[in-house]
């Protein structure tokens, strides 16, 4: 029944995963809750980043009021409880290629196929990773903004449409606030239910909540595709490129709870 109103509630609790980098030594004594995350996670963040967090610049109305036409579905008239818009998970080509994956992944549920590959090149993906922001990704000046993630999406986009869809970047406080958890699910419920994806930059701090299958231990940067939203945007659904780096990593993740995400992505953010 095409690629609409199916989702899988997933029976397994909360199972960890990521792609990415250093380990870090912290207790678990007080880990991340319902709020967006402990002050401790955030706190931890704030001493520890390196991103220049450049000034956010989103160019033209966001998605320009309209859902993605290659879909040929019509958008829901009222916002359903529950979403996914479709699969395209791949495992990513190299343990710091999630920021590639991601994005090939999100464009592809847009309809177009780009390798990692090119994505790395666009993206100027390093052995670091994919930057959050700082670095103006290898595309034309007028789509560069400092966040390369969101500049290729752009950018491809209007490689085969002709303008520019208005993807828009959210930059999330260290400890983000229950402000902040309600505009992510009014954000994602409504790109997703008009058939956009969310790409999204996770900051899991070694000892604090994780995504599914990423090792609990280690401290973790991690791009990865937003597919889907149960009860209301409550829930979260995603695909995880991390296959590829650790065995106990799902391909897919349904249902993760939404406060505990908007943590995770703290002192990072999402594109949508």
């Amino acid at each position: 029944m095409s690629r609409i109103l199916f989702r899988i509630v997933a029976a397994a609790a909360f199972v960890v995963l990521a792609a990415a980098v250093p380990t870090s030594a912290l207790a678990d004594s007080n880990p991340a809750g319902g709020s967006g995350g402990s002050a401790s996670q955030g706190g931890w963040k704030a001493a520890h980043d390196s991103d220049p967090h450049a000034p956010i610049i989103n160019v033209g109305p966001h998605h320009q009021g309209v859902a993605p036409s290659h879909q040929g579905v019509a958008a829901p008239l009222t916002v359903p409880s529950d979403f996914v818009i479709g699969t395209n998970q791949q495992g990513q080509q190299t343990s710091y290629w999630c920021g590639p994956a991601a994005v090939s992944e999100a464009i592809g549920l847009l309809g177009y196929v780009y390798s990692q590959g090119t994505e790395a090149s666009l993206l100027k993906t390093t052995t670091g990773g994919t930057a959050w922001s700082g670095v103006n990704a290898n595309v034309p000046a007028q789509f560069q903004t400092g966040y390369p993630v969101r500049d290729v999406i752009d950018y491809e986009w209007w490689a085969n449409n002709g303008y520019s869809p208005g993807y828009v970047v959210v930059g999330l406080p260290y400890t983000p606030s229950q402000t902040d958890i309600n505009n992510y699910k009014s954000n994602i419920t409504y790109d997703l239910s008009n058939w956009w994806p969310v790409v999204s930059d996770a900051w899991e701090v070694a000892g604090y909540p994780h995504l599914t299958g990423h090792p609990h231990n280690q401290t973790i940067y991690h791009w990865f595709t937003t597919i889907g939203y149960g009860n209301y945007g409550n829930q979260t659904d995603y695909e995880d490129s991390a296959t590829t780096v650790w065995s106990t990593v799902p391909a897919y993740t349904y249902g993760f709870d939404t406060p505990t995400m908007v943590g995770i992505l703290g002192g990072r953010g999402y594109v949508w």
